[in-house]
């Protein structure tokens, strides 16, 4: 059986959730932004072996106290463990290669989505599908096409498939 982090975390109320950036039905990205629209201070460290760079991108976007990349050695884990336990942060070299990548360019990509935008790709490079990311997000079927479109466009991909989108 599959379980929603939200739910979880808004009964649980945790300083800290250490997740993989793909969670069953809802990123930890997503359910980070969910709880802080709720006012909780939940701070996030994600581990993750996801290979979309553009996942990666968005959730660097919505700044995570930590993000270590699995192929990244296992002391960035622990120093990023001991930073989230202090209330610091922490990226590993991975993530902040796309970091400086996304800083040194001009607002364009993912920078230029707009936060539903952001949500529904990030959903989308996870594996979500398009009937999957109205139910999550609460939106219509037209919503989410106008939307898949305009993430598409932005982001110069021709191709759905290309962004990992299925229908």
């Amino acid at each position: 059986v599959q379980t929603c982090a939200l739910p979880i975390c808004l009964q649980h109320k945790p300083t800290l959730l250490f997740a993989d950036l793909r969670l069953p039905r809802m990123d930890a990205v997503s359910v980070m932004q969910q709880l802080r629209r709720r006012g909780m201070a939940t701070a996030l460290l994600i581990y993750t072996g996801c290979e979309s760079e553009a996942a990666l991108r968005l959730a660097l976007e919505d700044a995570p106290e930590v993000l270590v990349h699995k192929t990244d050695d296992i002391a960035d884990l622990r120093r990023g463990i001991r930073s989230a336990v202090s209330g610091g942060t922490f990226l590993s070299p991975l993530p902040t290669r796309l970091r400086r990548q996304a800083r040194a360019g001009a607002k364009e990509g993912a920078e230029a989505l707009t936060p539903g935008e952001r949500e529904m790709l990030c959903l989308l490079a996870n594996g979500k599908t398009m009937k999957g990311c109205e139910s999550l997000l609460g939106i219509a079927r037209s919503t989410a096409d106008n939307r898949r479109g305009d993430i598409m466009r932005k982001l110069g991909v021709h191709d759905g498939k290309a962004l990992g989108l299925r229908s």
